[in-house]
């Protein structure tokens, strides 16, 4: 998993980069069962250098994945509540997206099962035939 980040409006000190890297071991955890690369973008930014109260940083991930890209963006007074609830909300989005993912391979499994199913008449005994025991 390629993680590629970038800032906007400040530089990102140590202890930000730090507390990032913290909250990304949680979304890498969600996952391994997406096979092929997987490329998170990281983009935190102030969006205003003269407001001083209000939300004005931000933070956006996007995870790109074989055939979809997740994508959350949240604001707040401070970096690392920006840096919060966007973790909340793309743990979110991938558990949704994993459940959507299961769910199909349980469909799947479902109908090729539905498919090769034996008739219930194919273990019925033969009438007029003898029934060995063991031992005889």
């Amino acid at each position: 998993m390629n993680i590629h980040t970038k800032t906007t409006g400040f530089t990102m000190s140590q202890s930000i980069e730090n507390y990032l890297n913290k909250k990304l071991t949680t979304i890498k955890k969600l996952l391994p069962y997406i096979k092929g690369k997987n490329e998170v973008w990281v983009e935190l930014s102030k969006t205003t250098r003269h407001h001083h109260k209000g939300n004005y940083f931000e933070a956006k991930i996007d995870i790109v994945l074989k055939n979809r890209t997740i994508h959350a963006e949240e604001r707040s007074e401070n970096i690392f509540g920006a840096i919060d609830k966007m973790e909340i909300r793309i743990i979110r989005e991938l558990k949704h997206y994993k459940d959507k993912f299961f769910a199909k391979e349980r469909r799947q499994a479902r109908v090729w099962k539905a498919i090769t199913h034996f008739s219930p008449l194919a273990f019925v005994k033969k009438k007029g035939g003898r029934n060995r025991e063991e031992g005889m």
